[in-house]
């Protein structure tokens, strides 16, 4: 008995894709501390990257289909050294989660409920991912489509209102910076913003039609790119060399609108916008990491797990970082080395067997 019974389709895929990508808007602040208004050309680079990450995973699904990460790694590395690398790959995904929880609760600190608890606020959105998981992948990935609509309305509506107060002059000079840093900043946002689509080894599975899964996962990530790409365009032609120093650009710049003292003050929608796709991209890390584990224990549910791995993740996001700016620090100087095993380096070394096991997995 399969422990998902849902299916999903390939667009529900697409969406649920890109809308996992545009989540990471709130933590794509995190290079422009070093790179300031070139972020814009980081992004560029950081989606080819993703683009890489993600054809080497899906290339390694496409060979095994209907497996999951777990049962891919028993085929290539057998089921002692198979159940290891899992058990690492699903640690990786509930630290995830835990960063992801508390970049939201610091969010909510830092600009809208100073006095409120911590513990709450990151309590609160992993109680709603707990109950939308408990309703399995497809109640998810419909809900991913309303979300999706109402973040791209937020987007274009504040950008449109924006334009008035753009100065393009802000990017100028384009290429004026050192190369190794400019490097390292790409790295460090695709390690960040796509890197943590391998959970997506956990749902593909799923996916009712697997034809063109590829194209349509990496269309997925192109246009959650993209929209990401406008809003650090927006934000740079608005705040300049200034968007270095705001841990959250966005709202920086739509506190800015004022059109004739009537439409002001509307903030609230990239507030709502951050709470929505946040709550989408934890979900799907949540879920993976739950159904990992369940296949990793050989579960009949995963629903028992759904608590216990809320409160590891939660209890992990207070203790293993301070304040925000330990967190920036994190994701720009250690996260993107930590992470390369899990996101290229197993992936790959695993495509490489996979060319020689799937013969004897065929058989």
């Amino acid at each position: 008995m399969s422990l998902e019974e849902g299916r999903i389709s390939r667009l529900q895929l697409f969406l649920l894709v890109s809308g996992f990508i545009m989540g990471a808007e709130l933590i794509t602040s995190i290079t422009s501390i070093n790179v300031g208004k070139y972020n814009f050309l980081v992004m560029i680079g950081a989606i080819v990257e993703g683009v890489i990450i993600a054809y080497i995973f899906i290339s390694l699904i496409e060979k095994f289909p209907g497996k999951t990460l777990v049962g891919i790694n028993d085929v290539i590395y057998g089921k002692y050294l198979g159940r290891i690398i899992s058990s690492l790959y699903i640690i990786h995904f509930i630290l995830s989660i835990s960063l992801h929880v508390r970049y939201f609760g610091d969010f909510f600190l830092s600009l809208l409920f100073p006095e409120m608890p911590l513990v709450f606020i990151m309590s609160l959105l992993l109680i709603i991912a707990n109950y939308s998981i408990k309703n399995g992948i497809e109640v998810m990935t419909r809900c991913s489509f309303i979300l999706i609509i109402m973040f791209v309305s937020e987007v274009v509506i504040t950008t449109v209102l924006l334009i008035p107060q753009m100065d393009f002059s802000n990017f100028l000079p384009l290429f004026d910076i050192e190369l190794k840093s400019f490097l390292k900043a790409v790295h460090a946002m695709a390690a960040i913003v796509f890197g943590d689509l391998i959970v997506f080894f956990m749902i593909i599975p799923y996916v009712n039609e697997t034809k063109n899964i590829k194209k349509t996962t990496i269309a997925g990530i192109l246009f959650g790119g993209f929209i990401l790409l406008i809003i650090l365009f927006r934000n740079i032609s608005i705040l300049g060399v200034t968007a270095r120093i705001y841990s959250y650009p966005s709202f920086q710049s739509v506190r800015l609108i004022n059109i004739r003292e009537v439409i002001s003050r509307i903030e609230i929608l990239v507030v709502a916008g951050v709470i929505f796709l946040m709550f989408l991209r934890v979900a799907v890390i949540y879920y993976s990491s739950i159904i990992g584990m369940a296949k990793l224990l050989n579960l009949r549910s995963y629903l028992p797990l759904i608590t216990p791995i809320g409160i590891i993740a939660l209890n992990i996001g207070l203790l293993l970082i301070e304040n925000t700016i330990e967190q920036f620090e994190f994701g720009l100087e250690t996260y993107h080395i930590y992470a390369v095993p899990f996101e290229i380096g197993i992936p790959l070394l695993s495509l490489i067997i996979a060319k020689f096991k799937r013969k004897e997995y065929l058989n």
